[in-house]
């Protein structure tokens, strides 16, 4: 992503809540779309089902443990979790081959599993950008803060903004609007 400064990292905030929204914004002539929705994921990017190899042998060096996120673990098997998001990710886009990282620095269980987990979380969704035309009134906002945007066609939503210009009548905010269905799913719809 890219601001006033420079370029930042674009980092995905999976945790973003209410009292991270700086404020709440409502679409209008202070606050204009700008162009159409881009999506930034494509299907092949998309992983419901996410396998972590940990826990190094000392004498060997070979991992001895696995622990899989996926939305269909099989029954007894302790290395097999699902999470609500793997199970709507794959409901729909099916289910994904299976992609594994080695972490040789870990040896617990719930630290693979939260690694796993996270990994399905961001990658078994997409997430799309839309550039808004904002008075200059909007210039404090700065890339990475969150906002809630309303609207009176799209429910509430978390957006992050990542990107940042200016323009000779105010800026161009580059937002961030991901495919969250377990966050979105509270945010109430804009009446007209």
């Amino acid at each position: 992503r890219m601001g006033i400064d420079g370029l930042y990292p674009l980092i995905r905030r999976l945790e973003i809540s209410d009292e991270d929204a700086i404020f709440r914004v409502e679409e209008g002539p202070d606050f204009q779309p700008d162009g159409p929705f881009t999506v930034q994921t494509t299907r092949s990017d998309i992983r419901n089902v996410f396998t972590v190899l940990f826990a190094p042998r000392a004498r060997t060096g070979d991992l001895k443990r696995s622990i899989t996120c996926t939305p269909d673990p099989v029954d007894g098997e302790l290395s097999e979790f699902a999470t609500e998001y793997a199970v709507i990710s794959a409901s729909r886009y099916e289910t994904t081959a299976t992609e594994s990282i080695e972490v040789p620095f870990i040896y617990d269980d719930g630290s693979a599993a939260i690694i796993a987990s996270d990994q399905v979380r961001v990658r078994g969704f997409g997430f799309s950008t839309r550039s808004y035309r904002v008075s200059h009134l909007y210039g404090w906002i700065e890339v990475g803060q969150v906002l809630l945007l309303g609207s009176s066609y799209l429910k509430d939503q978390f957006v992050e903004v990542v990107g940042k210009r200016p323009i000779l009548d105010g800026w161009v905010l580059l937002l961030a609007f991901d495919d969250d269905p377990v966050r979105n799913a509270d945010k109430r719809i804009v009446s007209t």
